[in-house]
């Protein structure tokens, strides 16, 4: 007989936490917090039962609690068991820097840069109900709640790893900073890249009903290296302690390192994961005696590409190139590297050289490159073929001389212990007087043999064979040499050298008045 519209009170008891701020709603109309307060509302009854929508925009464990209004004969009251709302998912609502940057949430690895690989930045996450509003009891409970954030997925780049640990660091930091609020200053990401995050439950279950739903995050970042260091570099000369100008030969190793604020390697800053153009970029520099006199054009620049956060060279193929005329000696010539980060401005950590002015570059913070290995001696060589004279009944040793441009003129260079020469690389022509071709040959050496003391050795000479008596005369002997080597002897052009061997005695030139060997 309980029938028609009857007036009730609704009222909402907090049972964890049970300090609620907010109540539960009953078709749409608030229900009070005790029997006090409790507001009437119809509800329509259909032979002794009706049924009411109910809505709780916070989180908790609550019991809803009704009576008959006094105005109703006899008492009736009544009570749901206990149960518990959850929010309804848990949201990354800011992300900033410790200094109140907001994070510019690039979408590229060419975006706006948030922070350093590493670096510590504040998240804040907090509990919503369906509607949007947050839930102001979550964290209150006996037993509070908290939040995580993890590192859900690696946006960019793709193919990079995720951290070095496939998450961020201090995502289990958070505490209570407001209702329904969890802020941490303590997360960080240390590697390069774009990440999302997503929000949970710290514990994985609220009050015992499960997890939380957490809303993936936009983007974070970009995070990018926090420094770069050079490590491990040398500088070897290609013959001794020297290398010619022009000689692709000398060697060098370096190791260049994109590192977080933590120190690690962040292995993401690689070619084939990032765009070049978003990469530092790597060249090589060069100078003499820090005369400010950059030579750093005159340098081969082929640089390997980066590989996992690191820019590995190990070459023996640098070459400082020849001018157009002899120059140098270059006997403290420097090299060195140079980084130049267009996107976000890092450069080598320890910057000590500035190849186009000289003096102390770092006193006044103009330092742009930094050495590798130590000064090594570059030099203008050349490769010349003396005049030789021997009896037609014997052999000839034709000789050989290194020379190098002393900034004055050539002098004999007697460091020179490697450039080589052999049968091979000799030509004969030009025969004169009673000497014809196939009078004299070259018979030594076979093999390839390095010069000792910038000289043909007498072990091994580059020797033509005895022609005969009466086959006295002159003979031109070409060596085929490395470019480095080679000279404009005559004024037509840079030409391999070349140099007249004489026979015995014969009239020789009505032209030439005198013969003089001279020692250059």
């Amino acid at each position: 007989s309980y029938e028609g519209s009857r007036p009730l009170r609704f009222w909402t008891t907090h049972v964890d936490p049970v300090a609620g701020s907010l109540n539960a709603m009953v078709d749409g109309s608030p229900s009070g917090t005790s029997r006090a307060d409790a507001v009437t509302q119809t509800v329509t009854f259909t032979s002794g039962q009706a049924a009411v929508s109910a809505a709780y925009f916070d989180a908790g464990a609550i019991r809803l609690e009704v009576d008959a209004d006094a105005g109703t004969p006899g008492v009736l009251e009544g009570a749901s068991n206990g149960f518990v709302v959850r929010p309804a998912e848990l949201v990354v609502s800011a992300v900033e820097s410790l200094s109140g940057t907001a994070n510019p949430a690039a979408t590229t690895m060419a975006g706006p840069a948030f922070l350093t690989a590493g670096t510590p930045f504040r998240v804040q996450v907090i509990a919503v109900a369906t509607n949007g509003a947050i839930t102001p009891g979550f964290g209150l409970e006996a037993a509070p709640e908290n939040v995580r954030v993890s590192s859900a997925a690696l946006l960019a780049p793709a193919g990079g790893r995720n951290g070095s640990t496939g998450d961020v660091a201090g995502g289990a930091t958070f505490s209570r900073t407001g209702p329904g609020t969890f802020s941490s200053s303590s997360v960080s990401f240390d590697e390069v890249g774009i990440i999302a995050l997503n929000p949970a439950i710290a514990d994985g279950d609220y009050l015992g009903t499960g997890s939380v739903p957490g809303r993936l995050s936009d983007g974070i970042g970009r995070f990018y290296p926090e420094r770069f260091v050079l490590t491990d570099s040398t500088v070897t000369a290609a013959c001794g302690d020297f290398t010619y100008l022009g000689q692709p030969q000398l060697s060098l190793s370096y190791r260049i390192e994109a590192r977080n604020s933590l120190g690690a390697i962040v292995e993401n800053y690689d070619a084939s994961l990032i765009s070049v153009a978003s990469l530092a970029a790597v060249t090589r520099v060069a100078e003499d005696s820090d005369n400010g006199v950059d030579l750093s054009a005159r340098l081969s620049t082929s640089v390997p590409l980066w590989a996992r956060g690191v820019l590995n060279e190990s070459t023996t193929t640098v070459n400082l190139a020849r001018s157009s005329g002899a120059d140098g000696p270059f006997d403290q010539l420097q090299l060195g590297v140079q980084l130049i980060d267009t996107l976000d401005g890092g450069t080598l950590a320890g910057l000590d050289m500035h190849p186009a002015t000289s003096g102390d570059c770092s006193a006044g913070a103009g330092c742009v490159a930094q050495r590798i290995g130590a000064p090594t001696r570059a030099r203008y060589g050349r490769l010349a073929v003396l005049p030789g004279v021997a009896p037609e009944s014997e052999a000839l040793s034709v000789p050989l001389q290194a020379q190098y441009f002393d900034g004055v003129g050539f002098r004999a260079h007697r460091e020179d212990r490697c450039s080589l020469y052999s049968v091979a690389s000799t030509a004969l022509g030009a025969f004169t007087a009673e000497l014809n071709p196939g009078e004299t040959s070259v018979t030594g050496p076979a093999a390839p043999t390095a010069l000792v003391d910038g000289e043909a050795t007498t072990a091994a000479p580059l020797q033509l064979a005895a022609p005969g008596l009466g086959n006295a005369g002159t003979v031109e002997v070409t060596l085929d040499v490395p470019s480095w080597l080679e000279f404009d002897w005559r004024g037509a052009g840079v030409a391999d050298p070349s140099g007249l061997q004489t026979f015995g005695t014969y009239r020789g030139s009505d032209r030439v008045v005198y013969w003089e060997e001279v020692d250059p």
